[in-house]
């Protein structure tokens, strides 16, 4: 029987070394199936083309943009986890200028002196605002307590820190420790630090291929869930081969793939998306007026798509 074709949509970061894995260890093959990959530079990217029905699966980061969509009635699903900030896995890396952190600046525990400062922040509604603003709340502040400089790329970043141009930044791994590394800035907190188990990213499958071709995603999320605990494994134990994949797939040097270690991004390993931390999630930007109101739990999940994944996978892995 022909494989069965699958549209993926997917950013070219470590974070997707789960997907870079199953690709290069054969594991869509071993279930009959074959993808095709589209990348983007940022997960909400790819929802209006998931949307427009140009693909069938695609990764997304949780973002106001992500719940807004959803609120409105569009007909994809998320179905699995995609990265979350596990504690000591939390991938969100947030920086401090070598200014500030001489004033006392040294971590979260410190947030309260992060009053007045800059924080360069690339767009609204994402997650790094809203973890952003559960680390000030961490200090006793609130978001009018500092000011927000919207429009910040990440690349930029390391520059406006080093010339004090901005006091705090986002930047991903493993950028952040090349930028301490050479003086430019400070590691200050992660993600996981702000809010324990917030969800980052998330696939999401259009209504089309969730109700014509529910068996080839429920193979790919076999494939995503294995891969993932590969992925995991490797990042606690180093392993040159998955290092090697991921160097190649995003063009990083191995051995800045080796230093990130462990922090390449959190998979639990039943493949279930924090469900609580989503909805929270979608609370908060409709608070914040930034979607007109959070979609209902029905609205947002079809997670039996990763539950019959997870079992078939415990009755017979055919990955192993």
């Amino acid at each position: 029987m022909a494989p069965e074709q699958l549209r993926v949509g997917i950013v070219p970061y470590i974070s997707s070394g789960p997907t870079f894995i199953a690709i290069a260890k054969g594991y869509f093959d071993k279930v009959n199936l074959k993808i095709t990959t589209q990348s983007f530079a940022d997960g909400g990217l790819a929802i209006p083309i998931l949307t427009a029905g140009e693909l069938d699966v695609t990764v997304s980061t949780c973002s106001a943009g992500l719940f807004n969509t959803l609120a409105k009635g569009a007909p994809f699903r998320l179905i699995m986890d995609r990265s979350q900030e596990l504690p000591q896995r939390g991938s969100q890396c947030f920086m401090v200028s070598n200014e500030l952190h001489a004033k006392g600046l040294t971590s979260i525990a410190q947030m309260a002196k992060a009053k007045g400062s800059i924080i360069g922040i690339s767009v609204r509604g994402s997650i790094s605002q809203l973890l952003y603003t559960k680390a000030l709340e961490k200090g006793g502040l609130t978001p009018d307590d500092v000011e927000w400089q919207w429009g910040v790329a990440g690349n930029s970043s390391p520059q406006l820190l080093g010339a004090n141009r901005i006091g705090i930044a986002n930047l991903p791994v493993p950028l952040c420790f090349a930028v301490e590394k050479r003086g430019a800035a400070k590691i200050l907190f992660w993600g996981d630090e702000a809010q324990p188990g917030a969800q980052v990213g998330l696939w999401a499958a259009s209504g089309e291929a969730r109700t014509r071709r529910r068996s080839a995603l429920v193979r790919f999320a076999m494939a995503q869930l294995q891969a993932a605990r590969d992925f995991m494994k490797a990042a606690s134990d180093s392993n040159p081969e998955i290092n090697r994949i991921l160097a190649e797939a995003t063009q990083l040097p191995p051995e800045l793939i080796e230093g990130a270690r462990p922090r390449w991004s959190g998979y639990p390993l039943d493949g279930m998306p924090n469900v609580a931390s989503v909805m929270e999630q979608g609370a908060f930007w409709a608070k914040a007026g930034l979607i007109p109101k959070a979609p209902t739990p029905a609205e947002t999940f079809d997670l039996g798509i990763a539950e019959e994944a997870r079992k078939r996978l415990d009755d017979r892995n055919p990955f192993v």
